[in-house]
């Protein structure tokens, strides 16, 4: 089921975001030392372009003191000078492309901070981040436009978990952002300062304060009191600042990209980008484009519609395609993490998919090896899930459990000696976590072989800290076993001291 709801403005990732990836600026971070950090994204592109670069444009350094369009001074910094020489010079090539790429997202996002009451030359910050390429990823783990590592994002309300990452929201990504920076504004009350702390964080600009007794970014910049990175953040800031004020006046062309326009549709159910795109005839890489804050290529599961943003007029189109799905077309999912040395035609097979669906689903790269836990996603028939999961917890030799009256998630794993959360995801339960009596649950990490070892009379004495799982696993029988062996149930409480059959063949 869907609805549309809206229309709005957005941008799509770039093409350059395969090519440049692993940089991105660990930017809202707090880091406790002056260490220096992992390169920005936009420097890991800007060194690519240094490989084969000659000097593609006149070198232009001057400084309009008032930019077009804006109320800030530029400063006369030989700072801002040099790093003007590079970007109109050496790096013309790939400043062209980024102020061309800027006319996605910086309408919107000028917009935004008019409507916060904060200064639209902010949004050179982002230029500095990512070169707005909304998927930039860095090797500290920063994404997305704003570079938000994902502690900080979630402070500032973003969503990141298996299925979704909203910092690859261009949108509710510089919500967070224009928070993120009134924050620091209001900490060290000076724009040069709070844009220095969006690189190295509010603490370390405080210390290089009380280290140079000085308040200004200038002076401390100049007594080496914050990271090199950080010292150049800051004039980078104000290159961009007057390139994208006054592309002409540095030798670039003013030919930016359109604003990527798109309707919202709210889908009420968790479906395969896919299937939509197949059955409305849309362009599924256009859909992606659009909802790169998706992890998989699937809506998430949740309570709530999910808003799936689609190419300006398609909403009608796609809503009836969904509208018009047979139950037998939908997929549930599944989740599953892999074991060392498992590849995904071996976990494919042993749901019986195509290796093929799992890649795309997931949005793996050809090739790619897949790391011991890594968390993927599995479609199975609509309505297969619990029949499926019991399948593959047999076939693995995995324990399960049947729900009783009044039983709890909690309690259930108490028993068994898990957490609620392995129960949870071995399951796929979701948030809410429902359990519905008679309900079959995977309750137990891996198979346990059958035989029973026999020693001490093939009886135990429970100690304090034991569980029903662990006493089972010492004794290499199954939790079902050692609970039969002893008439228990599994919300029975096992108490320091208790004896307990571990064998068949206990007296």
């Amino acid at each position: 089921m869907a609805e549309i709801i809206s229309e709005a403005g957005a941008g799509k990732p770039s093409e350059e975001a395969d090519a440049f990836s692993g940089g991105g600026d660990a930017g809202a971070q707090e880091p406790e030392t002056l260490s220096e950090p992992e390169k920005s994204f936009a420097d890991v592109m800007l060194e690519e372009e240094e490989k084969n670069a000659e000097p593609s444009g006149p070198v232009v350094d001057f400084i309009e003191a008032e930019p077009p369009g804006s109320t800030w001074v530029v400063p006369q910094r030989e700072a801002i000078k040099e790093v003007l020489r590079e970007f109109t010079g050496k790096y013309h090539r790939t400043m062209q492309r980024i102020l061309n790429r800027s006319g996605r997202y910086l309408p919107m996002i000028k917009q935004m901070l008019r409507e916060e009451g904060m200064p639209e030359e902010l949004a050179a910050v982002a230029m500095i981040e990512s070169s707005f390429v909304v998927n930039a990823r860095s090797p500290a783990g920063a994404v997305g436009i704003w570079q938000f590592i994902p502690s900080t994002g979630k402070i500032y309300g973003l969503e990141i978990n298996q299925w979704v990452d909203q910092r690859m929201d261009p949108e509710l990504s510089t919500r967070a952002a224009i928070r993120f920076l009134r924050d620091l504004y209001e900490r060290l009350s000076d724009w040069d300062l709070a844009i220095a702390g969006y690189n190295t964080g509010g603490t370390n600009v405080e210390r290089a304060q009380d280290r140079c007794k000085s308040k200004d970014f200038w002076s401390i910049a100049a007594a080496g009191k914050l990271r090199s990175e950080t010292r150049r953040y800051v004039p980078k800031f104000y290159a961009f600042l007057l390139m994208s004020s006054d592309p002409a006046a540095y030798a670039f062309e003013k030919n930016p990209d359109p604003p990527v326009e798109y309707e919202t549709v709210m889908v009420k159910e968790q479906l395969d980008i896919g299937l939509i795109a197949r059955k409305s005839a849309v362009d599924r890489a256009s859909l992606e484009e659009l909802n790169a804050p998706l992890l998989r290529s699937c809506t998430p599961p949740s309570p709530l519609p999910y808003p799936l943003r689609v190419p300006k007029g398609t909403g009608q189109i796609i809503a009836a395609a969904i509208e018009g799905l047979g139950e037998e077309e939908k997929s549930d999912y599944v989740s599953y993490n892999a074991k060392a040395g498992e590849s995904v035609e071996k976990i494919a097979k042993r749901y019986g998919v195509d290796a093929a669906s799992v890649i795309e689903l997931n949005r793996l790269a050809k090739g790619k090896k897949l790391k011991k836990g890594h968390k993927l996603a599995i479609a199975v028939p609509r309505g297969k899930k619990e029949e499926v999961a019991k399948k593959i917890s047999q076939e693995m030799g995995r324990l399960t459990h049947k729900v009783k009256p009044r039983e709890t998630v909690s309690k259930i794993a108490r028993a068994y000696g898990v957490s609620a959360k392995e129960i949870i995801a071995w399951n796929s339960l979701g948030k809410k976590a429902s359990l519905s009596v008679g309900q079959e649950l995977i309750v137990s990490r891996e198979g346990l072989p059958e035989e029973v070892a026999v020693k001490n009379g093939g009886k135990y004495t429970v100690a304090k800290g034991d569980t029903a799982w662990s006493i089972a696993r010492d004794n290499k029988i199954t939790v079902r076993d050692l609970l039969e062996l002893n008439d228990l149930d599994s919300a029975d409480v096992l108490r320091p001291g208790d004896r307990l059959k571990v064998s068949k063949k206990a007296d």
